[in-house]
């Protein structure tokens, strides 16, 4: 039986592989945590499958932001800037 995994915060889609045998009930097999026998949808090019409630829906896949250089003043105690501790004495 085939199961398919899905990210345990986002509950976005991850992979998919074989379910295991049960040892203890002959004809059963063992599905883990985050993970489930319904198969999920065929996402389009900029949407992604996620798993909540029980049930498979797309969303749209979120743009990543740029992070930015934030300049910090000087310490309490008189030490460096965040800048100076990464990128050295400019």
């Amino acid at each position: 039986m085939l199961i398919y995994h899905y990210d345990v915060a986002t509950g976005v889609f991850l992979s998919s592989s074989q379910a295991d045998h049960s040892p203890l009930e002959p004809g059963a097999f063992l599905i883990p945590a985050f993970a489930t026998d319904i198969a999920p949808p065929v996402a389009p090019e900029g949407q992604q499958a996620v798993f909540a409630a029980g049930a498979w829906t797309l969303e749209a896949i979120p743009i990543p932001v740029p992070q930015q250089i934030i300049d910090a003043p000087e310490t309490l105690f008189g030490g460096p800037t965040v800048k100076e501790v990464f990128y050295g004495d400019q």
